[in-house]
């Protein structure tokens, strides 16, 4: 595959993917542990408060607890999995850049959907949710459960260095998702399906990595080694096959949105990616060294 560099207003000058990078550059040390906190607690509201009730239903005190304790063991493999990952691969991407190195392009780019499916349908749930709250407690004198959740471009930032389309953009269309639906499991559920994706990919990532490129710097070992990220990738997909045992209709959503997205790479975008952004970079630099050897 040919990277596509960005036009240059003189030739051979990197002017052009400076002005790219200037126009998309984040204010450093924003996400503090105050933000980082808040959005942990408020994560939570979809998980602990409200989703656990769904998976009570269906599968009862014992089944949520063998579903527990499975989920428990899963994201401990991925952590200490990702953990390994992270410093090998110090960048921004997270698990797109992970799964772009040890992937590919395709690998990267389904693995990034799968989180931006993850973290659009998950404020929608938890908006939905507090909704609920908020009416069964009448509080401001709410009497419905009308919700509280108040491609490139999207990565551009305003002259306070805020990702202001990113956040709009995405936050627009959980916002008109809880509006429409009003249901909080289903919305839950179409974000579980883009999680356990991300999961299965990223612990696959670290698999071919260990395998392909045993010689990368680990400044940190995963304890276990592969077989940590394989348990991590069994569980992942289980969980997959769960969501369309539990809500067909959520799955279907989600692959739908899925195909969509993969179109576009396919017909438009994998053809006009950043050279120089650091997991192409990184990808040029492991292509170089394979043809030295």
């Amino acid at each position: 595959m040919t990277l596509k560099p960005l036009k240059s207003p003189s030739p051979g000058s990197g002017d052009g993917q400076d002005a790219y990078f200037a126009r998309r550059a984040l204010r450093r040390g924003s996400a503090g542990w105050l933000l980082l906190t808040g959005l942990g607690v408020a994560y939570v509201v979809s998980g602990d408060f409200s989703g656990w009730n769904f998976g009570l239903a269906e599968g009862g005190f014992g089944g949520l607890a063998v579903a527990m304790l499975l989920m428990g063991v899963m994201y401990a493999c991925m952590v200490f999995s990702l953990a390994e990952l992270s410093s090998i691969l110090p960048t921004a991407g997270g698990g797109y850049g992970f799964a772009r190195r040890a992937l590919g392009p395709w690998g990267g780019f389904l693995t990034g959907t799968a989180i931006l499916i993850e973290y659009v349908l998950a404020p929608a749930a938890i908006s939905i949710f507090i909704g609920d709250y908020v009416e069964s407690l009448g509080l401001f004198g709410l009497t419905s459960g009308w919700p509280v959740y108040l491609a490139c471009f999207l990565s551009l930032t305003s002259r306070r260095k805020a990702p202001y389309l990113g956040l709009l953009v995405p936050g627009a269309v959980g916002f008109g998702l809880a509006a429409s639906t009003g249901d909080g499991a289903r919305m839950l559920n179409v974000a579980v399906f883009g999680a356990t994706i991300s999961y299965a990919l990223m612990s696959l990532s670290h698999i071919v990595l260990r395998r392909r490129e045993p010689g990368l710097p680990r400044p940190y070992r995963t304890p276990g080694g592969t077989a940590t990220s394989s348990v991590a990738l069994v569980l992942a997909c289980a969980a997959l096959v769960a969501t369309f045992l539990v809500d067909v209709t959520a799955a279907v959503i989600a692959l739908l949105v899925y195909g969509a997205a993969l179109a576009y790479f396919g017909v438009y975008s994998k053809d006009r990616l950043v050279a120089r952004a650091p997991e192409e970079e990184f990808a040029a630099l492991a292509a170089a060294e394979a043809e030295l050897r």
